[in-house]
């Protein structure tokens, strides 16, 4: 009976590694045979890829998103700026959000369900070695850390996570209070309307970044109480969803 269960297991896997691997291979051959990877390192090219979809344009948008944070983890930066010049700051984020989001469940997911053989394919063994380093006694710290922080590499680091002791229920609550910080303050703020890159808010800006880093040490330095908040968050959602 438990070696039936365990060919069946062995069958099951096999079978969706060949999916994800056919899906993988006809992602990327559209990705580079349409030209996209040029277009998606350009704003102004994918603004008017975006706007080609016409009343679905939102809608792809958040696939793009989604995309470029699971089967394509590189910066979603251009995208971004993109977004800014075809959707308002708010709308824009909200978008990001969301498409990032759940792009990041999947990317982990992806981590606990195939294990590392499938994040060093993705990610490449060598990231994925230094990164389990940095990891390593320190889990939810540094998710949260890279998570918080603009411009770092939180799209691979949820595939990272997926292969650490970090649950589920902890992942899906830090991915979706703190991934929309450093989103809305490229959409919202980013485009210099608001806190100009000249004069006064030179000093504004930095005023911000020395906010990150200072919030940064705070959690560094009293990480137990911040941990303790997350696991009643997390709590109080699980029973409700009962």
């Amino acid at each position: 009976m438990n070696d039936k269960k365990k060919q069946f297991n062995l069958s099951r896997l096999i079978v969706i590694l060949v999916i994800i691997l056919v899906i993988g291979a006809c992602v990327f051959g559209l990705y580079w045979g349409l030209g996209l990877n040029k277009k998606f390192q350009d704003a102004e090219s994918i603004k008017e890829t975006i706007q080609a979809y016409g009343g679905l344009s939102r809608i792809m948008y958040v696939i793009f998103h989604f995309v470029q944070s699971t089967l394509l983890p590189i910066s979603n930066f251009p995208t971004i700026v993109a977004g800014n010049l075809i959707f308002s700051p708010w709308e824009n984020a909200i978008l990001t959000s969301i498409g990032v989001i759940l792009g990041s469940l999947a990317a982990f997911g992806i981590g606990k369900l195939f294990g590392r053989k499938a994040v060093e394919w993705v990610v490449g063994e060598e990231n994925t070695r230094k990164l389990l380093e940095t990891f390593e006694g320190k889990e939810k710290l540094v998710l949260v850390l890279i998570l918080l922080l603009p411009l770092l590499p939180d799209d691979i680091i949820c595939f990272i996570a997926g292969i650490t002791l970090i649950s589920l229920s902890f992942f899906a609550v830090a991915v979706t209070f703190l991934r929309p910080i450093p989103i809305i303050l490229m959409c919202v703020f980013g485009t210099g309307e608001i806190i100009p890159f000249h004069g006064v808010g030179l000093v504004i800006w930095a005023v911000i970044i020395l906010l990150f880093i200072l919030g940064g040490n705070y959690l560094w330095r009293n990480w137990k109480k911040v941990n303790e908040f997350f696991e009643r968050l997390n709590n109080s959602l699980a029973r409700k969803n009962k």
